[in-house]
């Protein structure tokens, strides 16, 4: 708005795009530059038939990029997509027929549940209320998590267990009542929403959990199975500033027969101690310990402030 058009374009016409780097804009840049390119393009009404993205005319190590819009007749279309074996020339995409696939809604609730006549969770009471404030608690620690994350990792810890918050609260009407049944489904929300590694640890956590209830553990012994399986397949351990050190004690804890207060003590202590701690595992070993001297392990605070919400209801 505002501006001198210079080149008309019409929803009839078949356009082809370049996105231009201009040397040292990075391809995940570039990827995120290709969907807002495309996407605004569509709004306009342009239609986008070919679309290629590569340094194409760069300058030396610049940052930034260009965008050139083509309007393409047959003669034009066949030429474009002519082979050629110029090394620096990057694939065109044909966008005349974008595939379309329909995917799973990652928030709705999960199909698997649908076909389950008996008791649901939420009909239990206590227990739904701890899984819920435990998700609700975890979306209000976003931004805390963020900033913990940032300074110690790639800053996604919040959004990460956000997403997987909600996944949970969208399933949690779907929950089967028994403990195998429900810890299998929470397993099943974050696998379909969180992503990363934390995603993988978790659902690693849950599944060992609710293999071992089926087996007949107690809730504290299967808590403790879990551990042990994010240490088999994680490689990690207390002390190396991970989750584990929050999760492991307050495992511990529910072993020895304390309560989820007691299990959230143990936690806010094993988290409050990486503080001190340098980091031995995962993207904070890349990091000097300098960048996030004082600051809490945000995986190992998430535990924390999960246990703690759950066991603040009553």
């Amino acid at each position: 708005p505002g501006g001198v058009p210079y080149m008309a374009v019409h929803p009839s016409d078949k356009i082809a795009v370049m996105l231009n780097s201009l040397g040292a804009t990075s391809p995940m840049e570039m990827a995120v530059l290709s969907r807002r390119l495309l996407s605004s393009l569509a709004a306009r009404g342009v239609t986008v038939v070919r679309f290629l993205s590569g340094p194409l005319m760069t300058s030396l190590d610049m940052l930034g990029f260009s965008v050139t819009l083509l309007i393409l007749d047959e003669r034009r279309l066949t030429l474009f997509d002519a082979s050629t074996k110029a090394p620096a020339w990057p694939p065109v995409a044909d966008l005349s027929t974008p595939p379309v696939a329909v995917l799973p809604d990652p928030l709705a609730a999960s199909d698997a549940s649908e076909s389950y006549s008996g008791p649901r969770l939420e009909q239990q009471g206590k227990v739904a209320r701890q899984i819920r404030a435990a998700a609700e608690a975890l979306c209000a620690a976003e931004d805390d998590l963020t900033r913990w994350d940032v300074l110690c990792g790639d800053g996604d810890c919040g959004i990460t267990m956000k997403r997987g918050a909600l996944k949970v609260i969208a399933d949690l009407p779907s929950y089967p009542a028994d403990p195998v049944a429900y810890t299998a489904g929470v397993a099943d929300s974050v696998k379909l929403s969180m992503g990363g590694t934390s995603g993988a640890i978790i659902e690693i956590f849950f599944r060992a959990l609710s293999t071992a209830l089926a087996s007949g553990a107690s809730p504290g012994d299967a808590a403790v199975k879990g551990v042990e399986a994010i240490k088999f397949y994680g490689g990690a351990t207390e002390g190396l500033r991970t989750l584990l050190d929050a999760l492991s004690p307050a495992a511990a804890a529910l072993a020895r027969g304390e309560d989820l207060a007691g299990a959230a003590s143990a936690a806010e202590a094993g988290a409050e101690a990486t503080k001190s701690m340098a980091a031995l595992a995962g993207r904070a070993n890349w990091v000097n310990q300098e960048s996030y001297k004082d600051a809490p392990d945000p995986g190992a605070m998430a535990v924390a402030i999960a246990l703690r919400a759950m066991a603040s209801q009553p």
